[in-house]
């Protein structure tokens, strides 16, 4: 993809393509894996619900993250909500949901979980 493509972020040295998708058990599945190829497919249905495909060592890794912005800085953060494989899409979709409510009320889901570490 050309550098000017407003679907790649650079990161350092890998690409990051954000590719929209509807999200089912059987297409993140079907997403492809390869060293230092990483990406994000964010779900058509859920905004900022998203999975996260990397390689690290000598295999693949795909979670399930949910995504906002900060409406006191604008700065954008990622949480992670679990594992593919470990967590359920439809109870990871639940959890994105409930990561949604607390941002639209003004919270800060990666604050609340760092003060409860």
């Amino acid at each position: 993809m050309p550098n000017d493509d407003p679907d790649v972020r650079r990161r350092g040295s890998a690409a990051r393509f954000h590719v929209p998708l509807k999200l089912t058990e059987r297409a993140i599945e079907a997403l492809p894996a390869a060293p230092g190829a990483d990406y994000v497919v964010m779900d058509l249905g859920s905004p900022g619900f998203g999975v996260r495909v990397s390689w690290r060592g000598t295999a693949p890794r795909k979670a399930y993250f949910f995504g906002y912005r900060l409406r006191t800085t604008g700065a954008s953060r990622r949480i992670t909500i679990g594992a593919v494989g470990v967590i359920t899409l439809k109870d990871a979709r639940a959890q994105a949901a409930v990561l949604a409510r607390g941002v639209a009320l003004g919270e800060a889901p990666a604050r609340a979980r760092r003060r409860r570490r």
